[in-house]
């Protein structure tokens, strides 16, 4: 095959091939760096479409003091099978012989590029979206004391301090416990057309032996900067503006891994249609979010992800 990257010039079969591998890493580098929710999993390449894994059934191996000589109780981690396959997605890039002729063939190849990237992080996003919420732990799970754009009643500090209460008292009896070195990855994933709402500064009441009259202003202070001080990163997005929820992460490789394959299976292919006088490339990515079990018997959920809801109207 050959293309006319400019009217009257044409790249021969080997220029093509470069061109092929060119677009497809842009498009691999690229749309991990335009995703929402790349911050809330670990991001992990892979060279298989089915996924099998071997998770320990224990975390801690018990040690015991010992006197010189003596030996201790032995034991085995034990293991569990768990296992995950990769979707697959596919967009184009396609652009027509007339804007050739036109000499837009450069600009409407760019824009469509960006265009097909913008399909992939769309579609990565609400992957991991759909995946972190429907993996969330249900017992983590809290309603928002009122909408947190109600500037005379919402208590953001007061919603997020009760999910994180639950998540730490709700882990799985100890299994796979969070680690204080984990605290420093806590985020909040909120709509974004709450990021003003967020940003001013919050009535905050007393416990209710005032009869919740004896308010005051923390000064100088947002939500946005507390929560950042109490080690959670509050992220505007504009994924969540049609929900009604607020998503909260602890971000490990023991709560929720984001798999892409990047192995020798081609997934960048030309195609033309003289028909309509088209051509341009087929790209294929496959992904999946994997939610790491925190127990053999709790397969379907983890403890670092709590829901908020009632934040906002949908």
């Amino acid at each position: 095959m050959t293309y006319t990257a400019y009217p009257g010039v044409s790249t021969s079969v080997d220029a093509d091939a470069y061109k092929q591998a060119i677009t497809l890493a842009d498009i691999d580098l690229r749309t991990p760096e335009n995703m929402d929710f790349a911050p809330a999993v670990i991001m992990e390449t892979t060279d298989k479409l089915d996924l099998h894994f071997q998770l320990a059934k224990t975390n801690t191996v018990p040690v015991f003091r010992i006197t010189e000589g003596q030996t201790t109780p032995r034991q085995r981690v034990g293991w569990f099978d768990d296992a995950t396959t990769l979707y697959g997605y596919r967009g184009a890039i396609e652009v027509s012989e007339t804007v050739q002729a036109r000499g837009d063939y450069n600009m409407q190849w760019n824009e469509s590029l960006n265009a097909v990237i913008n399909g992939f992080t769309m579609a990565r996003d609400q992957e991991i979206l759909s995946s972190l919420y429907a993996g969330a732990n249900t017992a983590n799970t809290t309603d928002a004391n009122t909408e947190w754009s109600d500037q005379s009643g919402k208590n953001i500090l007061g919603d997020v301090a009760s999910a994180l209460r639950k998540v730490f008292k709700n882990q799985s009896n100890g299994f796979n416990e969070i680690k204080t070195n984990e605290l420093s990855n806590m985020m909040l994933f909120y709509p974004s057309k709450l990021v003003m709402d967020m940003d001013l500064p919050e009535l905050m009441f007393d416990n209710g032996t005032a009869g919740g009259q004896m308010g005051y202003n923390i000064p100088n202070e947002t939500q946005n900067s507390f929560l950042k001080r109490a080690r959670v990163t509050p992220i505007p997005t504009s994924r969540l503006n049609g929900e009604t929820f607020a998503l909260g992460v602890i971000r490990s490789p023991k709560c929720a891994v984001h798999y892409s394959y990047e192995g020798p299976m081609r997934r960048i292919r030309d195609y033309s249609n003289p028909d309509e006088g088209t051509d341009g490339y087929m790209i294929t990515q496959y992904f999946r979010t994997k939610i790491v079990p925190q127990s053999p018997t709790q397969t379907s959920s983890n403890d670092r992800l709590f829901i908020i809801n009632g934040i906002a109207d949908a």
